[in-house]
């Protein structure tokens, strides 16, 4: 019994290790190419897509309501997308967290792809003053993590 609780024990913490380890090489590979952008899954935290829904940068863009609806739509119709093809990913046994292995570079390309699909959908409602602006918040937000 001890030696069976000892053996999954270690196991559980080489995985813990590995996923730790794979995360962070992720995120300097994608640091070193997105020029300091922080990736997660299907985009980038500072991504204009991703400041777009914060209320605080709708506020400073002076988003009118038919634009936030607009927004909204852009948003539900990218997760979807983003939804299924996980659910496609799951199937294939590559992500998700329901089969082993996989193709994570490939993932990732996916994911950002999609990412940049739906920034640009979401950049198609602003006017090119708040397109502006969006660009000084961004700017403001990143700080000298831009100048890398």
């Amino acid at each position: 019994m001890t030696k069976n609780f000892i053996t999954i024990f270690a196991a559980v913490a080489l995985v813990a290790a590995s996923a730790v380890a794979d995360a962070q090489r992720m995120e300097v590979r994608v640091r070193g190419s997105q020029g300091g952008g922080m990736m997660r899954m299907g985009g980038m935290a500072g991504s204009k897509a991703f400041l777009l829904a914060r209320e605080d940068v709708q506020k400073d863009l002076k988003l009118t309501e038919d634009q936030k609806t607009k927004l909204e739509t852009v948003r539900e119709e990218s997760m979807a997308a983003i939804q299924a093809r996980m659910e496609e990913m799951r199937g294939e046994g590559g992500g998700g967290g329901g089969g082993r292995g996989g193709d994570f570079s490939k993932i990732r390309e996916e994911m950002e792809k999609m990412g940049k699909e739906s920034e640009k959908n979401a950049l198609a409602v602003l006017t090119k003053d708040q397109q502006t602006r969006l660009d000084q918040i961004q700017l403001q937000l990143a700080g000298p993590r831009m100048l890398r």
